[in-house]
């Protein structure tokens, strides 16, 4: 068993283990393909915590599913949340090569039945998260913690984020709108409106002058002669004595009782038995009404069966049959039958016209937790686009679900070049029109000649586009 372990000391021997040890350039660089397990040294926190968060991060699914296994870190919570096990020190001497298949086995079995597409790499967030959630057949509960300004966060899949900011529970929403995770209610949070930290001070203000500088007593009622006051006009040398009948009070229930409590500004001497309350955020200090506070259901979540099909084939599915009723989308296979067949006529007639370009929306992350429920809408959107601006005899296929390849038959470079230029302005519009954050366009082209072949033609026009 290929067993990886990243660590400061080149460690290459754990118990009975043998492990190839990896530095955290190179697994950030050049991570090994053929690791089955990864294990991280966390004796160094901060190091530990970005390696787990390299592979994570990684878009190769044959990289950030592998299971992650920490040792020597028992007493940190947060670290031992975003991996699959953890051992101490002392565990280790009784680990053999037998023990980590038969534990964390199945989740490399359950990797192998991704399908995907060579060259293409997971960069959609949400669908990383689907086929972490799948591949470990877990259900996704919230974990309560001060390290997050949340309050309650999944350690587990936050550390697919690169911003801390409110991504994840708009991605969670999303999977869940399209029925690809179900789920059930865990908790309710007030957040702050200018920062979603759910870390607040909830304080009695003074209604006449708005300080916080009050003091509260309680009203004391003597029941004998009905007298009201606050308490501390009762008190004398340690008892309670009745200002109004000069009697002595005996027992709270017997002969008075507290009614309310008064509250008393030091600022403006108003006295009010019932303040206002004011929430003080602490992460930004933004002050705001009990009413106006932003509230957010957090939920436990679980993968349904189409969410599973969907962790296994892609997200790109659901969404083949809504551009298919503006745009004929070919499969991925049918394409590359297809491209091989224009290949070839150039070879054979000798003409060089045809072309293939690759139009590509990036940061798929933002494009998913930005848009929730309106996903259907945009793609149909996208539809029209594309139907737009292509031909009938244009051939178009999906690698993911915002990554479009499409073959001009009898088009030259200009031509392709024409046809991405609008395609890039119309998308700038669909945008501009529906997106708080920037979103970036790749596009790409190749013309076909007689020396080319299938492969080398779309691994070109991939890579063109992330180059550009």
């Amino acid at each position: 068993m290929n067993i990886f372990i990243i660590d400061e000391k080149k460690i290459t021997q754990i118990g009975e283990l043998s492990v190839v040890s990896i530095s955290l350039k190179e697994i950030k660089d050049n991570p090994p393909l053929e690791s089955e397990i990864f294990i991280v040294n966390c004796e160094n926190k901060k190091y530990a915590k970005a390696a787990c968060e390299a592979i994570r991060r990684d878009t190769n699914p044959a990289i950030y599913l592998k299971p992650i296994i920490l040792i020597n870190s028992n007493e940190n919570f947060t670290i031992n949340n975003i991996a699959d096990g953890y051992f101490t020190i002392e565990q280790t001497d009784a680990l053999n090569n037998s023990f980590f298949p038969a534990s964390y086995g199945s989740i490399n079995q359950r990797i192998e039945e991704i399908q995907g597409f060579k060259g293409v790499k997971d960069t959609n967030i949400a669908l990383k998260v689907l086929r972490y959630i799948m591949t470990r057949k877990m259900s996704l509960t919230p974990f309560r913690g001060s390290g997050n300004r949340f309050g309650l966060y999944y350690p587990n899949i936050d550390i697919f984020m690169r911003s801390k900011d409110e991504t994840i529970y708009n991605t969670l929403d999303f999977l869940e709108d399209q029925n690809l995770l179900s789920q059930e209610f865990y908790e309710k949070v007030h957040l702050c409106i200018h920062c979603n930290s759910s870390f607040l001070n909830f304080m009695e203000v003074c209604p006449h002058c708005g300080s916080a500088d009050l003091e509260d007593d309680d009203l004391v009622h003597h029941f004998d002669c009905a007298h009201v006051a606050p308490a501390k006009n009762f008190k004398q040398n340690g008892s309670l004595i009745c200002p109004k009948c000069d009697k002595e009070l005996k027992g709270l229930g017997v002969d008075y009782d507290k009614p309310a409590t008064v509250f008393r500004c030091n600022s403006c001497r108003h006295t009010s038995q019932n303040p206002d309350i004011s929430t003080t955020c602490f992460h930004c200090s933004t002050v705001t009404e009990p009413e106006d506070l932003q509230k957010r259901k957090i939920k436990k979540y679980s993968i349904t069966a189409l969410g599973e099909n969907a962790a296994i084939h892609g997200i790109d599915q659901m969404f083949i049959q809504i551009l298919d009723e503006k745009i004929k989308i070919l499969p991925y296979q049918a394409f590359k039958i297809l491209l091989s067949s224009e290949i070839e006529r150039i070879r054979r007639y000798d003409i060089s016209k045809s072309s293939v370009i690759l139009f590509q929306i990036t940061q798929s992350e933002q494009f998913y937790a930005q848009l929730g429920k309106r996903t259907r809408q945009i793609f149909s959107e996208i539809g029209d686009i594309l139907n737009s601006v292509l031909r009938t005899c244009d051939i178009t296929t999906t690698i993911n679900e915002v990554t479009f390849i499409s073959l001009l038959p009898e088009t030259d470079s200009t031509g392709a070049d024409v046809a991405l230029r609008r395609l890039k302005e119309k998308f700038s519009v669909l945008i501009e029109s529906n997106f708080e954050k920037q979103i970036e366009i790749n596009t790409s082209s190749i013309s076909l000649n007689k020396d080319q072949d299938v492969e080398s033609v779309l691994t070109g026009v991939i890579e063109n586009a992330t180059a550009n």
